[in-house]
């Protein structure tokens, strides 16, 4: 279970960065007026949002392979 929330997340988070970076990164270009702001401030936000998720994971090194498949709240 928890390896098929990794790589959803790992492939929606490839999506959204890197299959509509490029046009985001044009679209912000344009609208700062070729001004390299936006996609600073954009590359930023995403790095600030995977380092939340990474810090909101759970630990689960010392956890047993068959009680980690199992959701906390069962």
């Amino acid at each position: 279970m928890r390896f098929s929330a990794v790589g959803v997340a790992n492939n929606i988070g490839t999506v959204l960065t890197g299959g509509l970076a490029p046009l985001l990164a044009t679209a912000l270009l344009l609208w700062f007026d070729h001004n390299v702001f936006g996609v600073v401030v954009f590359v930023a936000l995403m790095s600030g949002l995977t380092a939340v998720t990474v810090a909101l994971a759970p630990e689960t090194r010392h956890v047993e392979p068959a009680r980690a498949a199992v959701p906390a709240n069962r």
